[in-house]
């Protein structure tokens, strides 16, 4: 790394695809229900590691 530079953490989002919701490979599960200004989304979001 270059003298001077910083790193910073980033968070990363991975929408569908089978085997995501595989529990043996999701750490820490959790559900958020959202109300956008287009209303409510129809399924939650998940957040979760891998």
């Amino acid at each position: 790394m270059a003298s001077g530079t910083t790193t910073t953490a980033v968070k990363i989002g991975i929408i569908g695809g089978t085997g995501l919701d595989d529990p043996e490979i999701l750490e820490g599960r959790t559900e958020k229900y959202v109300d956008t200004p287009f209303g409510k989304v129809n399924i939650q979001l998940v957040e979760t590691s891998i």
